[in-house]
């Protein structure tokens, strides 16, 4: 949106946003083929297990995956035995609401990979899971075919969704180019929240999803809910995504937040938006 309106052209950038895999976008942030990835979730978990990349800023620190299943499925216990589709974050999100719902997350769902969530509701319509976890505008198509909610990731879990990271040398080498793309994503978020832009954006938004204008609206107003005040999230939240590391790779060492994310740019920029 943010490229779409000229926010991005007034900072002198020409931005192109490729939609991929956020792990094979993560890749091409460390070998220099892309500059810049917006999987906030991502790029932290890279950080913690080595990867020389940052946080620089969130967008959404709020994993707001809803958990979409058949409407004979009432509760997260029904799903015992049953497929779920996840693709990255969300799988961390199937896990909690699992074991926070009595469930063995490893033992009694099982885990299809659907790449993306356009994938992970085929999967739901043509029967090939019981559940999938979507993230929006795909929780309101799902309920709009008659499909289930049981709740969201965001009940259960928190951790970031969606943020701007880079690698450590592009933050070396080139830190006014950084905060230009810093400073046109937080007056992207700015523009998305201001009421005066409304009639703008859900036209952008139904055409760029395919999407009528009930779920438009209500994609747009999920979405601005999720955003944290200036770019920035709680520690507990960074350290989620941190622990997710750490288990996985059996760390017992502490992983320090700095290793993941580095907000000098972003509070630069904050301090001379605000003269």
């Amino acid at each position: 949106m943010a490229g779409k309106f000229g926010l991005f052209k007034a900072e002198g950038l020409e931005g192109t946003f490729p939609v991929g895999k956020a792990d094979v976008q993560l890749a091409a942030v460390v070998s220099g083929e892309m500059e810049y990835i917006a999987a906030g979730g991502t790029v932290l978990r890279g950080a913690a297990s080595g990867l020389p990349v940052k946080a620089l800023m969130f967008t959404v620190d709020k994993p707001i995956f809803h958990l979409m299943t058949r409407p004979e499925l009432k509760h997260i216990q029904d799903l015992k035995g049953k497929a779920i589709t996840v693709t990255a974050t969300d799988a961390i999100g199937a896990r909690a609401m699992a074991k926070a719902s009595g469930l063995n997350p490893d033992q009694d769902l099982v885990y299809v990979a659907s790449g993306n969530t356009a994938n992970a509701l085929a999967a739901l319509q043509g029967g090939a899971v019981a559940a999938a976890l979507l993230s929006i505008p795909f929780n309101f198509k799902a309920e709009e075919l008659g499909y289930r909610s049981l709740g969201t990731v965001a009940d259960y879990l928190h951790a970031v969704l969606a943020g701007l990271g880079t690698s450590d040398a592009r933050i070396k080498s080139n830190p006014a180019q950084v905060k230009r793309v810093i400073r046109a994503t937080l007056r992207g978020m700015d523009f998305a929240r201001d009421s005066a832009n409304q009639e703008k954006i859900i036209p952008f938004i139904m055409e760029d999803f395919q999407l009528d204008r009930k779920i438009a609206d209500a994609s747009l107003r999920e979405i601005v809910k999720s955003y944290p005040k200036d770019g920035m999230t709680t520690d507990d939240a960074v350290r989620a995504d941190i622990d997710i590391v750490r288990e996985q790779a059996k760390i017992k060492a502490p992983i320090p937040i700095n290793h993941v994310l580095d907000y000098s740019l972003l509070k630069e920029v904050l301090a001379e938006m605000k003269k």
